[in-house]
């Protein structure tokens, strides 16, 4: 019965979906957004990845001769010599061509008849052109390319180090391996170490043996020999190779048995399957073993490929089900951290945000108010000018003459004081302060509305009030009263001193005190003003610094909750069940397989 493929990728997607539901409303932690991001690139490369499908083998094995004669065209470089120096891949494409992915990160592109230049080792120039080469990739209409494949020639084993590493650096990359052997060379030691090292990883899902050379055995009797050898040969020396690593009960050992207990073997002559290809020797193609690999290798494929896409699923589940308690310190640290970043935080922005509307702010505009104020206050000089013209007029020394005049010039003085203030000085202190005031106010609530704290997830609340307090203008800006001039030392003396020389100096002096008085009135008004204004917009701040802790108090709590969920025995419960369910699917796909 053939195994049904929709239904188990179904359900091991079900538990990659399910996995994630485990964590929801926790994504902000690092910690779990990196759970999650696995998550969501396991699906994606799951449903969209390559498979791989690697040629592999130790050198002189005649692989690159092997996927020439798959293509049907000797497009890869070979030579009797040790050849392939980099990772060559094969993938589909309409219309042939060929390019370079250098190490450093650059793409360059190249005739198909020029990659002997590139990826071999022939010369010492192609070498070391080589050894900066991470790829080469050609692509090439071939049926075995479609449907998402990759045919991928390796360099030799047992080659030289450096070559062994490029292969090696592969095995978590290959879906299906392909072992190349040839007929006059038994299973090496080598061999067996490295298709042990294809089955530890997770990402083997098949392993087939491809003998070459083929047609050095003629008899079919003896074809049959050499096939029924290696057909035990190679499980029980990979299993040897294994048990030097491995405890018996590891599950490497039944993956093992699952591929290789019953190898899937091909016997093939690959130059003589590309000569026919070539000339269209169906008679000689037959012969060479190719007509056979032709028919099951695109199924194997396929069935590999389904394979793949449930185990990937199955171990992407398992892998981060057994990470989980090891990462569970670590995310608990990371929601203290949060915890402690947000009281930290919310502290610090109450402190900017009160230190926006802080009186000081404002000293600049005061100051330049009281120096207007006391350049407005020389005036005194012209009242006491006026005072001595108007003494002037008096011709008798009379003291009621002297009174009347006085008086007469206190009051032109100070009409005069009260009409420069309402017409000059006040309408200019009222400009500066209403234009300079609003100017300060925008100031500390567009400062307030670019802080980078407020976009943040979470404050979307107190970024809104911030935004509406922003807007408010005032429907009365700050005025200052127009209060008149009033004199607090009056510039007439008692009549017994009305004819003292000093007459002068005492009006001076009682004008410079009324006039410094005055001013020192219009300077705690507009100290007062600028205090009340600071205090309104602290007061505005403050709504929203009281929001701002309601919301940071909220989010600590959700943290704290988060921390309970994290290591709530419910949620490592219902890990532990979805883990075994992972394991039930897993032991009833490879049972049907």
């Amino acid at each position: 019965m053939a195994v049904d493929y929709q239904y188990y990728e179904f359900r091991a997607f079900e538990y990659l979906i399910r996995l994630g539901q485990l964590w929801e409303g926790m994504e902000e932690l690092p910690g779990v957004k990196k759970i999650l991001q696995k998550l969501q690139e396991e699906q994606a490369l799951i449903r969209s990845r390559k498979f791989r499908v690697a040629v592999v083998g130790e050198f002189r094995r005649g692989k690159t001769t092997f996927i020439n004669a798959l293509l049907g065209k000797e497009i890869l470089p070979v030579d009797a010599l040790p050849t392939t120096a980099t990772l060559n891949r094969i993938t589909y494409g309409s219309v042939p061509k060929a390019y370079l992915c250098w190490k450093d990160g650059g793409r360059e592109e190249i005739g198909i008849e020029e990659l002997s230049r590139y990826v071999t080792k022939l010369t010492e120039a192609s070498a070391e052109t080589a050894s900066r080469i991470a790829e080469a990739v050609v692509e090439y209409p071939s049926i075995f390319c479609q449907n998402h494949v990759d045919l991928i020639d390796t360099p030799g084993m047992n080659d030289d180090m450096s070559m062994n590493a490029v292969t090696l650096s592969q095995l978590d990359h290959i879906d299906l391996a392909i072992v190349t052997l040839t007929v006059d060379t038994p299973f090496s030691e080598t061999e067996s170490w490295f298709v042990a090292k294809l089955l530890e990883s997770d990402e083997i899902c098949q392993i087939i043996v491809v003998v070459t050379k083929i047609d050095m055995v003629r008899r079919e009797a003896d074809k049959e020999k050499v096939f029924s050898a290696l057909k035990k040969r190679i499980p029980d020396m990979v299993r040897e190779r294994l048990q030097e690593t491995h405890e018996e009960g590891d599950p490497v050992f039944e993956k093992c048995s699952r591929l290789l207990g019953d190898p899937v073997l091909f016997g093939v002559s690959s130059v003589d399957a590309l000569e026919a290809r070539q000339f269209g020797d169906e008679e000689l193609f037959e012969r060479s073993g190719f007509s056979e690999l032709n028919d099951r290798l695109p199924q194997i494929i396929l069935a590999s490929q389904n394979n793949n896409s449930v185990l990937r699923a199955v171990h992407a589940v398992r892998r981060i089900a057994e990470e989980y308690p090891k990462k569970l310190p670590f995310l608990l640290h990371e929601c203290e951290e949060m915890r402690e970043g947000l009281r930290k935080e919310k502290i610090e922005f109450a402190r900017d945000c009160y230190a926006l509307a802080d009186l000081q702010s404002l000293e600049r505009l005061k100051q330049e108010l009281w120096d207007r104020i006391d350049a407005f206050s020389e005036i005194r000089e012209e009242l006491v000018k006026d005072f001595i013209r108007c003494l002037s007029t008096v011709r008798v020394l009379d003291a009621e003459i002297l009174v009347q005049a006085l008086k007469r010039g206190a009051e032109e003085a100070r009409e005069k004081l009260n009409g420069r203030m309402r017409q000059e000085l006040l309408p200019e202190l009222q400009g500066i302060l209403y234009r300079e005031l609003e100017s300060w106010r925008q100031g500390v609530f567009c400062q307030l509305r670019c802080d980078v704290r407020l976009q943040e997830k979470g404050r979307e609340q107190v970024r809104e009030l911030a935004e509406e307090l922003a807007a408010e203008r005032d429907a009365c800006p700050a005025q200052l009263a127009a209060a008149p001039f009033t004199w607090k030392e009056y510039p007439i003396p008692g009549r017994n001193k009305l004819l003292a020389p000093d007459l002068i100096a005492y009006v001076r002096q009682a004008v410079s005190i009324s006039v410094d008085a005055w001013c020192a009135q219009r300077k705690a008004q507009i100290r007062d003003i600028l205090k009340t204004a600071s205090q309104e917009a602290s007061g505005k701040l403050e709504k929203i610094v009281v929001a701002l802790y309601e919301a940071e108090n909220q989010r600590i709590a959700r943290w704290q909750e988060r921390e309970e969920r994290l290591k709530s025995p419910e949620l490592l419960e219902r890990l532990g069940q979805l883990a075994e369910e992972n394991d039930r699917l897993e032991a009833d796909f490879i049972k049907e397989l």
